[in-house]
């Protein structure tokens, strides 16, 4: 096992690393734009949608 860990002390460790964090950091912006940002007014109405039985858009 230390034989398979000393080989990851190369270059391409940081490459997961990063592409973690920066996942992590997407998704918290976008958790904080949904729930913070925009207000609830803006939701009801694109909620309702999928509920409305003429299959028509209200605007």
């Amino acid at each position: 096992m230390s034989r398979y860990l000393e080989g990851m002390i190369d270059d391409y460790t940081s490459l997961p690393l990063t592409g973690l964090l920066i996942f992590i950091g997407f998704f918290l912006a976008v958790v904080v734009t949904v729930m913070f940002v925009h207000k609830k007014s803006d939701y009801v109405q694109v909620a309702s949608l999928p509920l409305q039985d003429d299959g028509e858009v209200q605007q």
